[in-house]
């Protein structure tokens, strides 16, 4: 990279000094990149030549603080590739190299897992709080290894991420989506707005809104039971690219909103800006209104912000009748959380449904006192 050094150290041993990683993996795709790059043949007086590279990473300030320490720290590493069959790189913190393999042991079995299509989706319920009624659904991806056992999302998600399979992964969430409200019309029900969690790397793709809009179109589903959430932080990154993606998303006809809202980089320049449709109070929020007077304020300022810019309200994470309570007195529209149930499969998303039909006294009521939302 430019902001990169590159020195000669004396014979044929260079060194160069990387500011800023993120970590590991990305030590690894420039020592990738130096060992590719080398490798190619190149002529001398007419000869073709190719040499090999072995290279040692060490880290500050995980291995040492000391610019001799960290030198001698990659020599030792380096020697170490050499080992191993040379043309290869190692980390000199063992414990490093153990996490690398982990992640590409990982990242197989996540790309595997696509193409097997072992991942599944889960329901959680959005209910509204004045109707008691089902409102929405938010779709969850859940994973169940042969080997690993159930893997959580927090550990598969940033590896798909980072591996850009979030991008097929995402496609397959948005077809089972559609397959899944399509297999609850067959049964005559009415159905409600399925939220899907959108990643960075699959909303910049260039074609992504047209990827929605073609997978919409053929599994016949009206777009405005589709609803797109996005992380704050990614609405801040390139504003002219975003502007226009999610323009172009609400062209189709789908809605937009804005997940975990309030804590990530908060400008809230761009909810005037951009074409959102609702925030997502993030659960932390939600968690801690029943012991810090700072949640409340802050629940109280995102409700009477969407009210004002006329965007609705969704509360996650609900989980204790207080909570629930409190959201109502503030005039939070509707809330999602253990209260009203775990994440659930399609099948048991059925009953709810059908209480749409039969004007049943609703998702709330069933599993709390009237008297405790009224």
């Amino acid at each position: 990279r430019a902001g990169d050094v590159l020195a000669r150290l004396g014979g044929d041993e260079f060194a160069v000094l990387l500011e800023g990683l993120s970590g590991a993996l990305e030590a690894e795709l420039v020592a990738r990149s130096i060992l590719e790059v080398v490798a190619e043949p190149f002529q001398v007086d007419g000869r073709e030549v190719k040499v090999t590279t072995s290279i040692g990473i060490s880290v500050y300030p995980n291995d040492n603080n000391d610019t001799g320490t960290l030198l001698k720290n990659a020599d030792i590493a380096m020697y170490q590739a050499k080992e191993k069959g040379r043309n290869n790189f190692k980390f000199f913190t063992e414990r490093m190299h153990d996490d690398l393999v982990a992640y590409h042991e990982l990242e197989r079995d996540i790309r595997e897992a696509i193409s097997t299509e072992s991942f599944r989706l889960v329901f959680q319920p959005k209910v509204n709080l004045i109707t008691r009624k089902l409102q929405g659904l938010e779709a969850l991806l859940r994973w169940q290894h042969p080997d690993r056992g159930k893997v959580s999302p927090m550990e598969f998600i940033p590896v798909a991420e980072q591996s850009g399979h979030i991008v097929p992964l995402g496609n397959w969430v948005f077809n089972e989506v559609c397959r899944t409200i399509n297999r609850w019309k067959a049964r005559g029900l009415p159905v409600v707005p399925v939220a899907i969690n959108v990643s960075a790397r699959q909303f910049q793709q260039p074609d992504f809104y047209r990827r929605v809009a073609n997978t919409l179109s053929r599994h016949a589903i009206d777009p405005a039971l589709i609803e797109i959430e996005l992380t704050e932080g990614l609405l801040m990154e390139d504003t002219a690219s975003v502007q226009r993606s999610l323009q172009q998303l609400k062209d189709i006809g789908v809605r937009i909103s804005i997940d975990d809202f309030g804590t990530g980089h908060s400008c809230l320049n761009y909810l005037r800006r951009f074409p959102i449709d609702v925030l997502k109070i993030d659960k932390s929020f939600v968690h801690d209104v029943d012991h810090t007077d700072d949640s409340a304020i802050i629940i109280d300022a995102i409700i009477s912000l969407a009210r004002s810019l006329q965007l609705d309200t969704v509360a996650e994470g609900v989980e204790t009748r207080e909570q629930l309570n409190f959201l109502v007195d503030r005039g939070c529209q509707v809330a999602q959380g253990f209260l009203f149930g775990q994440p659930m499969q399609a099948r048991d998303v059925l009953p709810f449904l059908e209480d749409l039909i039969e004007d049943d006294p609703g998702f709330v009521t069933s599993r709390l006192a009237a008297s405790e939302i009224a």
